[in-house]
């Protein structure tokens, strides 16, 4: 927190070590631009967002300054669903994407972002393909019996795989899972799809021809009873400084494309 701006950067202490290519750590980072939008429109403050605005810098994910605009009322109307929001791993309760969701999706994406609603047999193709990656091993994070769970299931896609790209897919993802929890459901990624490279290579094929896919969603209740989990404390996430960091060196194994 600068006097004049808002700095979001990624802290690779916390990122997941099962992430070479930085894609999950750029999807969170965007979903948190995401969350400091909205809580400044809740505020009554529209702010300006410039994505990874330094090439130097490659930590520095986005840059917020005040806006001489009033805040989108749509956004300021999510802040309450920001601490309910969760993204469930495990199956949940059968569920088909009810036309007034599909709607709120279809307009949920930040620009540049693609929200696919998934066809009935796409859906079972896309149990497959994870399926497929678990049964040759190239995934140890996917658990098959809870992914036949779960019929409504939605894909973001971008035109390429840069990291700005991936990091805007994020703050789609953010507003995809608090649009399904403004209405009661419950949103997961189904991972494997995007993790596993040949996995993914054949779900772009059959869901974003000529797109990169960057997020697999599915869409049910959640388990019953299930409460949000503790959100991290303020004080280990926002910092206030009088002048900018000075920017560390670029890492070798980040690139933007």
């Amino acid at each position: 927190m600068l006097p004049d701006r808002l700095e979001v950067r990624l802290d690779r202490a916390r990122c997941a070590g099962g992430d070479p290519r930085g894609h999950a750590a750029s999807l969170s980072a965007g979903a948190a631009v995401c969350a400091a939008e909205i809580g400044a429109a809740a505020a009554g403050l529209a702010v300006d967002v410039e994505l990874r605005p330094d090439p130097a810098d490659d930590l520095l994910v986005a840059v917020l300054r005040p806006a001489d605009r009033l805040p989108d009322p749509r956004l300021a109307a999510l802040d309450l669903l920001v601490g309910l929001r969760q993204c469930y791993r495990a199956g949940s309760d059968d569920e088909q994407l009810a036309g007034d969701l599909a709607a709120d999706l279809a307009t949920a994406a930040t620009r540049a972002v693609e929200v696919l609603a998934l066809s009935p047999e796409q859906v079972c193709r896309s149990t497959r393909w994870v399926l497929d990656a678990a049964d040759r091993g190239r995934s140890r994070r996917v658990a098959p019996q809870n992914l036949t769970c779960a019929p409504a299931r939605v894909a973001l896609a971008t035109a390429g795989d840069t990291v700005t790209e991936r990091v805007r897919a994020g703050r789609a993802l953010q507003l995809v899972l608090l649009q399904i929890s403004r209405h009661g459901g419950a949103g997961g990624l189904v991972t494997g799809s995007v993790e596993v490279a040949a996995v993914r290579a054949i779900a772009e094929r059959q869901v974003c021809p000529g797109r990169r896919l960057q997020a697999l969603v599915h869409i049910g209740r959640g388990a019953p009873g299930t409460r949000p989990g503790p959100r991290r404390p303020l004080a280990e996430i926002l910092y206030e400084h009088s002048a900018t960091w000075p920017p560390p060196p670029p890492s070798p194994d980040d690139h933007d494309g």
